[in-house]
């Protein structure tokens, strides 16, 4: 568990009608609670420093973990640990290093959006029947966003709002169930193997076609690159992709009242997903063995 505190900003997810907040504050609380461990309480020293006067109401002590250099935030972050008086002979081992990846993002790809222009998305939403079973799981996610994010906001609104509208397009035109959005990455469900790749393919094509924002394209993480032919490789945001498939369990979340998916078959995707490069796709070997099957059948 992770708490951290500041002001970050908000719009209304553009699917649930809810509340979502995103931006650095986000992306910094995100990092704080990925860095304790199972049944350890971690906060900020913003959140810290508002509890030392009512500390001892709350029963429990406070441990410094020291400072820590999170990615994708600029400076480091001062952490403690919150133990409750109750389970103070508690201890934690020392996590083992990993790869930090910037698969959790703390910033809404969707501008805000009127509210009937919100109330005619659902009721097509309504009409989308989501595949269960076997099915495809995709997963893509902006690289680089937050310091995007933190260093120009405003074009990354324009930016994020093309990324959308490309994304979804392409989601209805293959046949694709959007899941949910976590930050700026997607996770879309397919029926078959075959139309998520498409989807997956035709997405890197398209976003090299986008008209970007200028001061965007000056940003090395953005900026345009062509090959000794002329031909554009690298145009503005650099999305990684992943694809999988098997068969998740599934159930109707009890808010937004659409279908998600869970289990090993969902994480394995994420995971396939996480070590993408921008501007890569990557699939599992299922995914490989299904489409040669489908080319075999159509030779």
């Amino acid at each position: 568990m992770g708490i951290h505190t500041g002001e970050p900003s908000c719009i209304p997810d553009i699917l649930t009608g809810r509340m979502d907040y995103f931006g650095p504050m986000v992306n910094t609380g995100a990092r704080v609670a990925g860095c304790a461990r199972g049944g350890e309480i971690v906060c900020s020293a913003e959140v810290y420093n508002r509890l030392k006067a009512i500390k001892n109401t709350f029963n429990m002590s406070t441990v410094s973990l020291g400072e820590k250099k999170f990615k994708g935030v600029s400076s480091a972050v001062e952490c403690y640990r919150l133990v409750p008086d109750s389970l103070h002979l508690r201890t934690f081992a020392e996590p083992k290093p990993v790869v930090a990846t910037d698969a959790k993002k703390g910033v809404d790809k969707a501008p805000a959006t009127t509210f009937l222009q919100w109330v005619v998305r659902e009721e097509q939403k309504r009409d989308e029947e989501p595949p269960t079973g076997t099915l495809a799981l995709v997963f893509t996610d902006v690289q680089s966003s937050t310091h995007l994010w933190d260093t120009m906001e405003k074009d990354m609104w324009t930016a994020l709002n093309k990324h959308n509208q490309l994304m979804r397009r392409l989601i209805s035109h293959h046949s694709g169930y959007e899941v949910k959005t976590e930050g700026d990455a997607f996770m879309v469900a397919f029926k078959d193997p075959k139309n998520a790749v498409l989807f997956v393919a035709e997405a890197q094509q398209r976003l090299l076609d986008i008209e970007w924002p200028r001061k965007l394209l000056l940003n090395p993480a953005a900026c345009e690159e062509r090959d000794s032919r002329g031909n554009r490789i690298w145009n503005g945001l650099r999305v990684r992709c992943g694809v999988h498939v098997g068969k998740p369990e599934s159930a109707r979340d009890p808010v937004t009242k659409r279908m998600d998916y869970f289990g090993p078959m969902v994480n394995l995707a994420a995971r396939v997903g996480g070590c993408a490069n921008g501007g890569e796709i990557v699939i599992s070997k299922p995914v490989f063995d299904e489409l040669t099957r489908v080319g075999r059948s159509e030779e």
